[in-house]
Order: structure tokens, then sequence, then C-alpha cells
């Protein structure tokens, strides 16, 4: 019989009624993203390196798949605020982060107004956005103990594949892939995928040498962020575990009993093992710093509940406290400790002078590798597309507004974790014994573990199938995808099994109470963004997810206690109850939906169009004349990626690569030079801060100027290179490059003028190449060149007029 809402509202369960499916799908489908967005090296651009368009590899995510889960997220938020409000289900629980995410909303939107690649921008905001409401919504559905033991254990599940990934690179993958492209390079000396340039050579040399784990990420420090964490979690689950066996009578005295701990410990010890293969050492001082915390919170945790509002405020305090410290340390000495911190404060340095640049609204989400180059520092040796810290990146792409609302979000949230909430009188420990786990009707179905397991499981394999379904079109790929999804699905099976079960009852997840988890899951939070301050985590879809769902996890388990009467059933965590509201359910229900479809074809369908005519494109053989490239289909894709989105410039930029590349040879017809130049504006209006463009351009009107002999392409040829000198001014081949148009123009013109510009160059060239301490051997000049440089400026003018031109008034050595 159906409880009317009144009459449930201060019982300790309410049945969940026609809303309780709707619910498990839902909780499911948010839960199989853990997994699905870990194993997925998902991307916000459909930017590709040229070295890597040619590989015959399965096809990865793009970015529609990240739009598509961020739509899908939303369409549940909308389906469970219809259901609940038309069912009268529980209230929405706040989350503390409401406030702040409206903020973000607004910097995000406003940011990507001002941005210059808009595209990227738009599916930053729409990602990140995306994942603050699975946050919320994560944290209204967990409703039941059962539901944050199937959360923790397929955390802790994925936490280790990753590990296990980790372990297979260093161990297997990395030596052969090292291997096979030595042997490959011995055997293919002619054959040069870096086209000459041995910087590019060594760079990638070394990072195959270094291997250092990366797991399913495309960088290993976010791996040791994953890894650092999970450590945390698992080991904040045995504790809670080993307290509520020690409550109930149950203390390790079998082995039986004390088994569900031993897995977790080992969960633990190999999260901890395997971080150092990731050779990140702020994981390992993340790391540390929480072991502290649990310390902290060992010896004061009594007082920090007592006095949670002098607690909270001296946590902040001591945060605010490290950033200025680090900052004042910085600007005194010049730099931080460690080549590592060294490098980061360069990159912070440049996000300084592009904030001051640019104004405060922020450069747009995913745009700060456009903008990098012209702002980092002469010592900074690496481009880099990410500042390596949340709190720089949130202010220089997103905005003073987006800083503020990025910290307004935080300190809500732990205002939140730190609010005392009512709770009924504890059953004494017999009774809570007594009970174990009912295997009747609702709580049979919402605690069966084969249903949770089979549920979330098939979720994310079903979804991790769709996403490359486009490998069936080659065999191979068809073969190596399954092959690896039947691996990986059995291995996390396995895990999960292992993990969640407790006691004997195998086919169920218990659905009683744990306490102390939140303190633990706390700190797992904090050190994932302490480690994020200094990296990259935070805005990658697979990292963020798992920090979201570990605080909506917090969040739920503050409300979670033992059941006031040992013959009820588990109690909702938190519920109060709200009578139907039919009429703002169908309201919400349209309104959510209609924008959900708004998202879906304004953002998804253009890139998801887009996407595939840009892998169609890569497929093709580009020809090694302007009419097999005109006929052979290739232009053909690219025109239809590029018109599939007005705003994207991943098209563009791929086709006049293909152009303008080393080795390619389609210049050589002058029917393509006007083409090109129209692909050069079309580049410009989508993406006008994209240093590239300059490049591309130049190329071109040489290329016209061997046709046509008219002085005015090679004039914009070094005017485009002026340009590109700008957007890169610490760069000594951009110097060069421009040097050498300016003596060409000077000898065609007989200019004495121009000579003169392209003998500062060179020198200018010279000096920033000696100046770059930091940057490795094959980066710099070699001895031949410099001396070819210097032979060059004697040639073109004296050293006077380029003395006056220099920063410091003095020849390099």
């Amino acid at each position: 019989m159906t409880r009317s809402p009144s009459s449930t509202r201060d019982l300790p369960h309410v049945r969940t009624g026609r809303f309780g499916a709707v619910e498990a799908v839902v909780l499911a489908f948010l839960l199989a993203l853990i997994p699905l967005r870990a194993m997925m090296n998902e991307t916000h651009t459909l930017e590709i390196a040229a070295i890597n368009r040619a590989l015959d590899a399965p096809p990865s995510p793009m970015t529609g798949t990240t739009l598509v889960l961020t739509a899908m997220i939303v369409l549940c938020a909308v389906l469970i605020g219809r259901t609940r409000l038309a069912s009268g289900g529980p209230r929405f629980r706040a989350t503390g982060g409401e406030a702040g995410a409206i903020l973000i909303l607004f910097a995000g939107s406003v940011s990507a107004y001002f941005a210059g690649q808009k595209r990227i921008a738009i599916n930053g905001v729409a990602d990140f956005v995306g994942l603050l409401v699975y946050f919320a919504t994560l944290r209204q559905v967990l409703t039941r103990p059962v539901h944050l033991r199937l959360l923790l254990s397929v955390v802790l599940a994925t936490g280790v594949l990753v590990a296990g990934k980790c372990l297979m690179q260093v161990w297997y993958e990395f030596p052969e892939t090292l291997n096979f492209y030595l042997e490959q390079s011995a055997r293919n000396a002619d054959a040069d995928v870096f086209q000459g340039d041995a910087g590019k050579r060594y760079d990638f040399e070394q990072r195959l040498k270094s291997q250092a784990a990366t797991a399913f990420f495309a960088h290993s420090n976010v791996a040791g962020t994953y890894l650092a964490t999970i450590a945390v979690v698992a080991m904040t689950l045995a504790l809670a575990r080993r307290r509520a066996a020690t409550e109930l009578g149950h203390a390790t005295r079998s082995l039986n009993r004390s088994a569900p701990c031993i897995v977790l410990l080992l969960v633990a010890a190999l999260a901890i093992a395997v971080l150092p293969l990731t050779q990140s050492n702020g994981a390992l001082l993340a790391l540390a710093a929480g072991a502290a915390l649990w310390l902290l919170w060992r010896f004061a945790g009594e007082w920090a509940v007592r006095h949670r509002r002098r607690a909270l405020a001296a946590f902040w305090s001591l945060a605010v406290a490290v950033v200025l410290l680090t900052a004042a340390y910085g600007v005194v000495t010049g730099g931080l400790p460690g080549r590592s911190m060294l490098f980061r404060w360069f990159y912070w340095r440049g996000a300084a002078a592009m904030m001051q640049s640019q104004g405060a609204w922020g450069i747009g989400a995913e745009n700060f590798g456009r903008l990098f180059t012209r702002y980092k520092p002469l010592e900074c040796p690496e481009d880099v597309n990410d500042p390596h810290s949340w709190p720089v990146r949130a202010a220089v792409e997103w905005g003073w507004m987006g800083l503020l609302g990025f910290i307004v979000l935080w300190i809500g949230i732990s205002v939140r974790l730190t609010r005392r909430s009512a709770s009924p009188a504890r059953a004494s420990t017999r009774q809570i014994a007594d009970r174990t786990v009912d295997v009747g009707g609702e709580t049979a179905f919402a605690a069966s573990m084969f249903r949770w397991l089979a549920g979330v499981l098939g979720t994310a394999v079903g979804a991790y199938g769709i996403i490359h379904i486009d490998a069936l079109r080659n065999p191979n790929h068809t073969i190596y995808l399954v092959t690896s999804m039947v691996e990986i699905g059995v291995a996390w099976a396995v895990a999960f099994a292992l993990i969640s079960v407790e006691r004997r009852e195998v086919a169920f997840i218990l659905d009683t109470p744990l306490a102390g988890l939140k303190p633990g899951l706390t700190i797992a939070a904090i050190v994932f963004l302490l480690h994020a301050s200094i990296d990259l985590a935070l805005f990658w879809p697979g990292p963020a997810t798992l920090l979201f769902a570990l605080l909506a996890a917090a969040l739920a388990s503050d409300t979670e206690r033992p059941p006031a009467l040992p013959d009820a059933k588990p109690a909702m965590l938190g519920a109060r109850i709200r009578p139907p509201a039919r009429g703002l359910a169908l309201a919400c229900g349209i309104v959510g939906t209609a924008l959900v479809g708004v998202f879906v074809a304004q953002c998804v369908r253009p890139q998801v169009r887009a996407g595939r005519s840009l892998e169609e494109a890569r497929r093709i053989p580009a020809g090694s004349t302007w009419s097999d490239f005109e006929s052979g289909g290739m232009l053909a894709a690219y025109g239809r990626a590029i018109d599939a989105d007005p705003l994207d410039s991943a098209a563009v930029l791929d086709l006049l690569d293909e152009v303008t590349g080393d080795n390619s040879r389609l210049l050589e017809s002058g029917a393509i030079c006007d083409r090109a130049l129209g692909w050069i504006e079309q580049l410009r209006r989508r993406d006008p801060f994209n240093a590239a463009v300059h490049g591309h351009a130049a190329r071109i009107h040489l290329a016209r100027f061997a046709h046509t002999r008219n002085v005015d392409d090679l004039a914009a040829a070094a005017a485009e290179m002026n340009l590109a000198v700008e957007a890169y001014p610490t760069s000594p081949q951009r110097r060069l490059a421009y040097a050498q148009v300016l003596a060409e123009l000077a000898r065609e013109k007989n200019d004495a003028m121009a000579a003169q510009r392209a003998a500062n160059e060179l020198w200018r060239a010279l000096w920033l190449d000696e100046s770059r301490i930091y940057v490795s051997p094959p980066h710099h000049f070699t001895e031949e060149q410099k001396a070819h440089i210097r032979v060059e400026m004697e040639r073109l003018g004296g050293a006077s007029e380029r003395q006056s031109a220099s920063p410091t008034g003095r020849m390099p050595p």
C-alpha cells in the first residue's frame, strides 16, 4: 500500500514507487561514466598532430563524444527532476556548489564570446558545466547506503584498471613501442615522419625512453592524480568497513570476515606502488599531504566537529597563505624550487602577462595554447596548451569572474560538507547485527550485485562500443577493440566483485550504513585538487568525473546513519518528501528537453558531422599533384568538414597542413595558390589567434611569388612572417625564417632597409638561441648553422645597428 507524502515525511524509509526504476537506470548510467570516461582519452578539439593523422589506428573519441555525454547527463537531470516533481519524490538536496556553478556558467559563456577559437571554448564550457550537472544529479540519486557502497566499488574497480594499465605500459607496451620505432627508423632512414625536425624527433624519443606511465590518459601527471586519489578512497573504505565490523562484533577473527578489508588494502597498496611509475612527484607529495590531513583529523577531528566554522576558516586561510607564499617566493627568487616547478612558474608568468593584456573576461576555455607563445618568458623551454594549475587556468581562460566562480564552488561545497545534519537515534549494535541484509522485494532489487554489475558494466561497454563503431570498417581494428573490451570488462567485473563483497551474502551489496566515509572522501577530493593546482587533471573529463563522484558520495554519506528501528528498511539518505506537482513537472520536462534539443542541434550535430568528415579526409591519400588532390576525394571531404561547423577551424588547419607541408608538392601548381589564400582568410575568421595561419600564408605567398615573380607576393610573405614573429617573439626559428624572407625581398628590390632588418632578425635569432638555457640541445642551432648565420649577417649589414636593436645592446657569444 502506498503511503501519502504527508504520512511518510518523518519515517526513516519511503518506498520509491514509480520513480524507483527510473532512478536505478539514471544511477547506473551516471556510475558507468566513471569507468567509461577513465578509459577514453576525450578531447575538446578536432585537431590532431600531423604525425598522427596517417597512423593506421582504431578511431578514437572526438569532440562529439564528449558533447553527447554532456547532453545525456543533462537529460538525466531533467528526467530525475520531472519524475520527482510528478511523483512527489524527495526534495532537491543542495550540494553547496549551486552559486558557484551559476557564476561558472556565466563566466564561461562570456569568455567563449571573446574567444578566438569559439568552438573549442564552447566545448570546454559545455563539458565542465555538464560535470557540475553530473555532480548535482548524482547527489540526488544517492539515496541509500547501498548506492554509496556501489559507487565506491565502481570507483575502486576503475582504479584497479588504471593501475593495471600503468603496469602493462611499463612492462610491455612502452618497450615494444620503443623497439619498433628504433627498428623502423634504422630500416627506413629516408622516411622521416618528423620532416627533418631534429627537435621534434628528440622530444618524441625522450618521451618514449622515459616510459612514464599514463594509463588511459594523455599525460602521466593526470594518471598520478587518479592513482593518488584512488589510494585515499581505498584506505577510507577499508577503515569504514573495519569500524563497522568492530561495532557489529565482527572484528577480523576469520579470513572470511577480514577479506573485504584485505582486498581494499591491496587496492590501496597497488595504487601507491604504481604511482611512482607515472614519475609524478607532485602526486606523491599530494598523497603525503593527504596522509598528514588524515593524521590531523585523527587528533583534532572532534575539535573540528565542535568548531566547524573555525576549522573551515583555518583550512581556507591555510590554502590562501600557501598560494600567496608560493607567489611571493617566485617573485622574489625568480622561480620555484626544482626543474618541474620552475617550468610551471614560467607558465604562470606567461599566463599573468596574458591576463594583463587580454582583459578580465578571459580568452575562452581551451584557448590558452593559442596565445601562450605570445607571452611566454624567454627562459620557458616548452610550448604548452595548459598552464598546469586549475586556478591559473580558470583565471586566464574563464576570466576573473570564472576564477571567482570556482572559488565560490569549492567554498560552497566545503561549507555543505561541514554542516551538521539531523539524524535518527542510532540502533544498538545487536539490532543492526540481526538485520544483515533484506533480500525481499525492493531491497533485493536495489542491493543485487549481479544486477548492478550487469547494469553498470553493460552500459559502459555498450557506450564504448557505440563510440568506436567506426572500427567495424577495418577487421584488424574490430578485433583489437573487441579483444580490449573483453579484457577490460572481465578485469573490471572481477575487481568490482572482489571489492563489493563484504560478508557471506555474496549476491548482494550490503544496504547497511557505513560511518566515517565523509572525512576520508573529503581528503581524497583535497588530494585531487591539491595536485591539480600544479597540474591539469581538473579539466580532463575522466579524472574530473572521479572527483565529482567522490564529492557527491561525501555529501550523501553526511546523512548516512544506522536505522532507528531494527525492523526498518534502510533509510533514504536525507530524504525530505514533497507532494506531487504534475503541472510543474510537465513544464520542466518540456523546457529541459527543448534546451537539450537546441544544444544537440547547435553544438553536437555540427561537431559530429565535422568529425566524421575529417576522419574520412585523413584516410584518403593526398596525391602528389593538384589534379590528384582535387579529384581524389580528400579535398571534397575537407570541404564537407569545413561546411559542417562554421565555428570550427580544425578542418581548415588540416587542409592547409596538407597543402603547405614540407613534403607536399601541391604548391608547385599555381592554380592552388588563390584557393589556398581563400582558406587562409577563412582560418583567420574562425581562429584569429592561431599563429599557424601566418606560417601557412607566408608559404603560399612565397609559392605564388615563385610562379609570378611579383614582388608584392614576397612583401606579403614578409608581412605574414612579421606577424608570426609577433605571435612567438622568443622563437629563434621564427626570427630566422623571417630574416630569410626579408633577405630575399632585399635582393629582389635592392632595398637596403630590408637587408638591415634581415640582419637584425638574424642577430636576434642568435641571441635568443644562446639565451634559452633550458632548451634541449637538438632545439638549438648547430655550430654550422651559427657560422652560416654570422656570415649572412656580415653580408647584409653592420653590427652597430644590430646592437642598438638588441635587448641588451651586446652581441651574443
